[in-house]
């Protein structure tokens, strides 16, 4: 049987290279963000608006929005006790508020 190990300098810089991977890949678990990197929290609050946010925008009751949601005719995702809205959804809700108010007008 050959002897397939590789010259002891290129094992250490595979082992070097492996080794900076590992760090990378855990890096992206630790609890607390990278300076350089955006908060979650700050993503996804960027990303989406609470109910209560689409109620008040649309002077609409927080109930009616939350009916909105259950029947469909909002996107939106459950997030504990509270819903959570993609601004592309507030996006399209409104434009097609605008649409309804030529249309009617």
């Amino acid at each position: 049987m050959r002897n397939t190990k590789p010259p002891k300098g290129d094992w250490e810089a595979g082992v070097a290279t492996l080794c900076d991977g590992l760090r990378l890949m855990l890096s992206t678990f630790r609890d607390e963000p990278d300076s350089n990197e955006p908060n979650s929290n700050e993503t996804t609050d960027a990303l989406y608006i609470s109910s209560t946010e689409f109620a008040k925008m649309f002077s609409l009751s927080q109930s009616h929005v939350r009916r909105m949601l259950r029947n469909g005719v909002i996107k939106g995702s459950q997030v504990g006790s509270g819903w959570k809205i993609p601004r592309s959804e507030v996006e399209r809700f409104s434009a097609d508020l605008r649409g309804r108010s030529v249309e009617h007008g």
